[in-house]
């Protein structure tokens, strides 16, 4: 079994108080498609060994190595296995390699045993291994605080790849925070401007600290970029580029600074349930220790959900057949399909009428085929086409999209690839209820059909989208 351990980047760090002897972080973290891979494999001896693709740590001081024994002794793994990690993120660049080699290792584990742990179980072993550890559990972006123990799903909307361009200094990360002696404001997370979050409140000592940099940021500040930044306590240079431009910026980085290593990633991919613990089904009417927004579900009989104080009324599912109605209604009904059709047919009718009178036979074929098409062909084979069209495009034989309604109102929206939590009742564009189905537009994009005869409590969500989208004109009850 293989996992990749994806480098860490900050995109922004602020650093606040000092409690014993610890500097509290802000911090808005992110993962970026470089990575170490880890593989696990069992091996005859009852005993952990790692080997490192090249040999650049030495292997008992490995957090891998510490964290694996830890594990094997604390859940009574009686099997001996063997983990390699083939090494691609620089040493001490400020990218997280070694936690994010631990943290990898901590969920092959888990996985490769079927232990099931929890999500405290992994980050209390995480915490104990190191502060940057708990967050390279997951590849989300996160706001991190604390000293790195707090951890919460932030899924900021950040468009650019990034430069990374790594100077091959080590720096210690130690030293760099003995010589903090300031403290900043918590980031603002209000902001639409993601340029206000960007920083790095441990750039100016690492700057002073290894002088050769400056040139190059000020250099890079010269090109096409969104804002360029040190990751973290390292030397690593951070550029932010829009992706159509990343190429055109690394060849003139490269052509000055020839001897420096870089190249262009992009962000990970976010992905809410990886923040979810799953429990087993006996536990579904235990108190929760806490609760997580979003919800996690192979099949209906899975979904654990805990809201706390708040009771959900419905959970529904959206499946393939569907996205086909959603499709077929906005093509036919709302953008005048069917209306263009009937046209279409009078016209043909007209002109059937005049070829008759006229006895042009030619002409009255070709008008009473073109009529025939328009009103018995046309739309059923659109149909198939835009059947095939999607098909095609989701290329899965389901595509799940859920809706939960809580006593608060739709809270949650689940869709094939784009996670939306929390959805206010105003990030609703408009709900347009036919006789099959309720189609409720999202003001973040698309539309989310809910079929009625599917939909246990359809007259229950229906009533409580009339009571408080009415007055505002979003909700709109037609005909199909």
């Amino acid at each position: 079994m293989t996992k990749k351990a994806y480098a860490k980047i900050n995109l922004a760090l602020r650093v606040l108080k000092e409690t014993n002897g610890y500097h509290e972080l802000d911090m808005l973290n992110a993962k970026i498609d470089l990575y170490d891979e880890l593989t696990i494999e069992e091996i005859e001896e009852n005993t952990v060994v790692v080997e490192m693709i090249p040999n650049v740590v030495e292997v008992e001081s490995n957090l891998v190595t510490k964290v694996s024994k830890k594990i094997k002794d604390i859940y009574n793994i009686e099997k001996g296995f063997k983990i390699t990690i083939n090494k691609k993120i620089p040493l001490s660049s400020g990218l997280a390699g070694g936690s994010a080699d631990c943290a990898c290792s901590i969920n092959l584990i888990d996985e490769f045993f079927e232990l099931k742990m929890s999500r405290e179980e992994k980050e209390k072993i995480a915490l104990e291994m190191g502060t940057d550890v708990v967050y390279c559990l997951y590849d989300s972006m996160c706001h991190v605080s604390g000293i790195g123990e707090n951890v919460e799903f932030k899924p900021v909307y950040f468009p650019y790849s990034v430069i990374v361009i790594n100077p091959i200094c080590e720096i210690s990360t130690k030293d760099i925070y003995s010589q903090v002696d300031f403290e900043s404001e918590k980031l603002n997370f209000e902001t639409t401007n993601v340029k206000e979050l960007l920083g790095n409140d441990l750039q100016k000592i690492v700057l002073n600290n290894h002088k050769e940099l400056i040139d190059v940021i000020e250099y890079i500040n010269t090109q096409d970029v969104f804002g360029v930044q040190t990751s973290g306590a390292g030397a690593t240079i951070l550029a932010f580029v829009e992706p159509h431009k990343a190429h055109l910026v690394l060849n003139n980085i490269r052509m000055k600074y020839p001897h420096l290593t870089m190249n262009i990633y992009n962000i990970v991919k976010n992905n809410p349930n990886e923040f979810l613990d799953v429990k087993e089904k006996e536990e579904i009417n235990k108190p929760a220790i806490g609760h997580s927004d979003v919800p996690m579900f192979d099949t209906a009989d899975d979904v654990v959900i805990d809201f706390g104080d708040e009771k959900y009324r419905t959970i529904h599912y959206v499946y393939k057949e569907d996205i086909y109605d959603l499709n077929e209604y906005v093509v036919v009904h709302k953008r005048g399909g069917k209306l263009g059709r009937y046209i279409f047919s009078l016209i043909g009718i007209a002109f059937v009428i005049i070829f008759a009178v006229k006895l042009n036979w030619i002409g009255l074929a070709a008008s009473a085929l073109f009529t025939i098409y328009q009103l018995f062909i046309s739309m059923p084979l659109r149909k198939k086409t835009l059947r095939m069209e999607i098909d095609k495009k989701m290329q899965t034989d389901k595509r799940k999209m859920v809706l939960i309604v809580t006593d608060l109102g739709i809270y949650y929206a689940y869709e094939y690839e784009t996670n939306v939590p929390n959805i206010p009742w105003e990030g609703i564009s408009e709900v347009i209820s036919t006789n099959n189905y309720l189609f409720i537009g999202m003001a973040t994009g698309g539309y989310l059909p809910i079929n009625k005869h599917r939909c246990p409590n359809s007259e229950t969500l229906t009533q409580l989208l009339k009571e408080y989208l009415s007055e505002s004109d979003k909700f709109k009850e037609k005909t199909k």
